[in-house]
C-alpha cells in the first residue's frame, strides 16, 4: 500500500517545524531599552523591574519614558485591550527571546530516540511467528532502521 504524498508532506512539515518554533530561550541583553527596540525590533521582551517582578511585553514600543506593549484589538472588537507598560527607569534587566540551536538539536534527538524506542517495543510485542521458510519476505527488514526505510519508500 502506497501512502499519498499530499497527506504525508504536510504532516512531516508540521512535525519538523513545531520543535523549531518552540526552541527559544530568554537571553539577557546589555543594550538600553530604547536602542534594543530601535535596532532589533523583537517580537517580545521580558523585563525585570526594580521590585523583582517580571513582565513580558509583546510587540514592545517606546512611548514617552515607558516601554509599552502595543496590543492590537481582537478581530471584531471596538476597543483594544489595556496596554502593559514599564517605566524605563524601573527596568533592572531586559531579556529577548532568541533561537537556541542546542535545545533544538536536543529536542530533535529526544524525539528520534523516543520514536525508535517505541517502534522497537511495538515491533517486539507484536507477536506472530516467523515465516515457514525461516527467511523474511523481501521488502522492509525489521529493525531499528525500519522507519527510515519506510520513509524512503513513501517519498520515492
Amino acid at each position: 500500500m502506497r501512502i499519498r504524498l499530499s497527506v504525508v508532506c504536510p504532516l512531516v512539515a508540521v512535525a519538523l517545524s513545531a520543535p523549531l518554533a518552540a526552541c527559544k530561550t530568554w537571553q539577557p541583553t546589555a543594550m538600553t531599552p530604547e536602542r534594543l527596540l530601535a535596532e532589533e525590533r523583537p517580537a517580545s521582551v521580558r523585563v525585570t523591574v526594580s521590585g523583582g517582578g517580571t513582565v513580558t511585553l509583546r510587540n514592545p514600543v517606546i512611548v514617552d519614558d515607558s516601554i509599552v506593549s502595543s496590543v492590537a484589538p481582537p478581530p471584531g472588537a471596538v476597543v483594544a485591550p489595556p496596554r502593559l507598560g514599564v517605566v524605563s527607569e524601573d527596568v533592572r534587566s531586559l531579556e529577548v527571546a532568541r533561537f537556541s540551536a542546542t535545545r533544538t538539536i536536543g529536542l530533535m534527538a529526544a524525539i528520534a530516540l523516543a520514536s525508535i524506542g517505541w517502534a522497537s517495543v511495538a515491533g517486539d510485542s507484536a507477536g506472530g511467528s516467523p515465516p515457514p521458510g525461516g527467511q523474511l519476505p523481501k521488502g522492509l527488514a525489521l529493525g531499528p532502521w525500519s522507519g527510515v526505510q519506510l520513509v524512503w519508500r513513501v517519498f520515492r
